[in-house]
């Protein structure tokens, strides 16, 4: 794996560490060797590379501590809680950098029912504003992640993740982004005026917001997101298809239902190996990759089914939910003996866990811990993230990946998510028990394979990991002329995505 290297010259970065330590006090500054072993971890093989971690407690600090990189010249990495598990955790592009956490950042700085916004600091995490929600009896949804959590809000809606239920699009509910820029410079995105840079995205002129999604152009310290308020009721409608053939067909018949429905109607469908890795018991530390046939004690209730489907439904009233119901319901006619029936699940019960961490431990030994930690417990795990037309094109380029997957030794668990009735949102998985000999070499190998597959099929990732972002080079010129602008001095995470 090609690594940019910045490693900095001893002296100067003796120089700048005691400034930093000045900076945010000597308990928040720290090269202890233990602690770096911890930071620079991952779910997948990468060359160490942070040599010291900060942790600025405000802006103020935070501007200091840019200051002190640009005179010096070191590589900055912001991170907010470092829980990217899959993509990179904590990891740096570049050798030599020094990991600027800003968990301490952990405020939720505004606050609004009726308009149904909360603004936050990179800090704030799932789990705190779930908790800051219900006890306020708010009637507004916390957003919810099939990761930790303890992860980012911010972070993971500018890494452009998915959530749960309603909150498909974490990017598209934020509304007012402030940035700190590489010279300290603060730019608020959007509108200017409170509150209504919080209630309205589209202000006169270009819109700035996508310049600092999947970025390394700004550090962003807040950010306004819109919250769903929640419906009355939530249904789920389950169909499983006993074939892979029928997958395409099922496309077929949701596009046009998708293409003309609010975000109230949510489907997503999920492959075999991921049910198993899902519901079952964790599979047994092993270098061979379990056969379809096998997943049957896994699977449970499930055993048997190719694809899961499944439609989730919220509504306001019971004829609401009847019409809705009556629509899905036609769409899976041609299955119609395979479709289970409704589940209404109250809606208070949306509310972040750590069930969605329990694939990551499918191939250690044992089960997954009260307090996971996939770096820690070095769970093998890479996500693939293609966008894939939503029809029949669509699965043949996504089964030419499945295959790609397995002839490396992996189980090719896939879930996807479809949106708008025009693409797929895919979720490829490899997961793997880091212990195992030469396991971490056979994913690496196996996410090259895949990333040359998908150049050649023209697929595109909607979210770039570690790896996806230190080999992306082809970017638009204009990015480049403004990272030398913005950032003439390379100090915020040089090289990713390309930049």
């Amino acid at each position: 794996m090609k690594r940019i290297c910045s490693e900095p010259n001893p002296s100067l970065f003796e120089r700048a560490f005691d400034a930093w330590r000045q900076i945010v006090g000597d308990v928040w500054a720290t090269r202890d060797p233990g602690d770096l072993a911890l930071a620079n971890q991952a779910t997948f093989a990468a060359p160490a590379s942070l040599i010291a971690a900060i942790h600025p407690a405000d802006r103020a600090e935070l501007a200091a501590c840019l200051e002190v990189a640009r005179r010096f010249g070191i590589a900055l990495h912001p991170v907010s809680t470092g829980r990217n598990w899959g993509y990179g955790s904590r990891l740096a592009p570049a050798t030599g950098s020094v990991l600027l956490r800003l968990g301490r950042l952990d405020r939720i700085t505004a606050y609004d029912e009726d308009m149904g916004f909360v603004a936050v600091e990179p800090g704030v995490t799932f789990a705190a504003l779930a908790d800051f929600l219900r006890e306020r009896g708010s009637t507004l949804l916390p957003p919810v992640i099939g990761g930790s959590p303890g992860a980012s809000i911010l972070a993971n809606a500018l890494s452009r993740g998915i959530g749960k239920g309603p909150y498909f699009s974490m990017a598209g509910r934020c509304c007012g982004l402030e940035v700190m820029l590489p010279d300290g410079e603060i730019l608020r995105t959007g509108f200017t005026e409170e509150p209504l840079r919080r209630l309205a995205r589209d202000a006169p002129g270009p819109s700035l917001d996508g310049l600092f999604l999947q970025s390394n152009l700004g550090v962003v310290t807040e950010a306004g997101f819109w919250l769903e308020p929640s419906p009355a009721m939530q249904e789920m409608i389950p169909l499983t298809l006993r074939q892979d053939e029928d997958l395409a067909l099922l496309l077929d018949r949701l596009r046009r239902l998708l293409q003309r429905h609010d975000h109230r109607l949510q489907i997503e469908l999920v492959n075999d190996y991921r049910i198993a890795m899902m519901v079952g018991r964790p599979a047994a530390a092993a270098a061979e990759p379990i056969p379809r046939e096998a997943l049957a004690g896994a699977m449970k209730d499930l055993a048997g089914t190719a694809w899961l489907c499944a439609a989730t439904l919220w509504a306001d009233s019971e004829a609401e939910m009847a019409w809705r119901r009556e629509e899905i319901l036609g769409a899976f006619m041609p299955w119609r003996e395979a479709v289970g029936q409704p589940v209404r699940d109250p809606v208070g019960a949306f509310a972040p866990g750590l069930g969605g961490l329990a694939g990551m431990y499918w191939r250690k030994a044992g089960a997954m811990p009260a307090n996971p930690d996939p770096d820690r417990d070095r769970c093998g795990l890479l996500w693939i993230a293609p966008v894939l037309p939503m029809n029949r094109e669509g699965t043949a380029i996504l089964a030419t990946l499945q295959a790609i997957i397995a002839a490396h030794g992996f189980e090719p668990a896939v879930s996807l998510r479809l949106e708008g009735g025009r693409a797929m949102f895919g979720i490829l998985s490899l997961v793997y028990d880091r212990d195992q000999p030469g396991a971490d070499d056979r994913a690496a190998l196996c996410h090259g394979a895949l990333a040359s597959a998908m150049r050649g099929l023209g697929v595109t990732p909607y979210r770039h990991g570690l790896l996806d972002a230190m080999t992306d080079r082809d970017r638009p010129a204009l990015l480049h002329r403004l990272k030398r602008q913005l950032d003439p001095n390379s100090i915020l995470s040089p090289g990713l995505y390309g930049l």
